[in-house]
């Protein structure tokens, strides 16, 4: 579990951790509390240390309702999509970055977290999601691991029913953003899904078939 949480939630910090038992008294499973880029993430492992799902969460005065409120840290769960950055009103310094580092790079989306960062994702020979902080200032590039060759746009209605079962699972009431199909020579290499779960934004990947390959903590 630790190696899963270093690398995939890098500089976080522990909460809290518990056991689950079955009737028997066995472990049977573990809850792990941490906090991401001051958000608060809860994931779920299984009594071997394999990582389950993202727990679904919900502020206290919510708990009742539909699980979000306007301002609230979960709010973007009505698909209202406030999050959504227009490419032509990101900062200068992000478009001059992506002039001057990733001339090749076709911009396709960008959203701002609720610590002011901004994410903006790309494709070039493949899809990539590119961060910066509140300023502007560079802080990391992702490429999302589906493969190389042409990324087309597509909406989550596109994905295989095996893909959009796993995202529901692993990612319980999760918010789509955008995802592209990776075609190379006329065939399907795979899949890169952008996703929002509890205010974390995640890239995932499935191969053709739409099986999943691997998950990468965004931001």
């Amino acid at each position: 579990m630790t190696d899963y949480l270093t690398g995939n939630y890098a500089g976080y910090t522990f909460q809290k951790a518990y056991a689950e038992k079955d009737r028997s008294g066995n472990t049977a499973g573990y809850i792990v509390i941490i906090e991401y880029n001051s958000t608060p993430v809860g994931l779920k492992f299984n009594s071997s240390g394999t990582f389950l799902k993202v727990l679904e969460q919900r502020e206290g005065h919510d708990l009742t309702s539909h699980g979000w409120h306007h301002g609230g840290r979960f709010d973007d769960r009505d698909g209202m999509k406030r999050d959504t950055i227009a490419l032509s009103s990101l900062p200068s310094n992000i478009k001059n970055y992506f002039s001057a580092n990733y001339a090749k790079d076709t911009l396709d989306r960008a959203f701002i977290n609720r610590d002011s960062s901004i994410v903006v994702l790309s494709t070039n020979n493949g899809a990539f999601a590119t961060v910066f902080d509140a300023a502007g200032a560079f802080i990391k590039r992702v490429q999302l691991p589906a493969g190389t060759g042409q990324s087309n746009s597509i909406g989550l209605a596109d994905l295989p029913s095996t893909a959009q079962s796993y995202l529901s699972t692993a990612y319980p009431n999760y918010v789509f953003k955008h995802a592209f199909q990776i075609m190379l020579n006329g065939a399907i290499q795979g899949y890169a899904v952008f996703i929002d779960a509890n205010a974390t934004k995640y890239a995932i990947t499935f191969d053709a078939s739409g099986n999943f390959v691997k998950a990468v903590t965004v931001r």
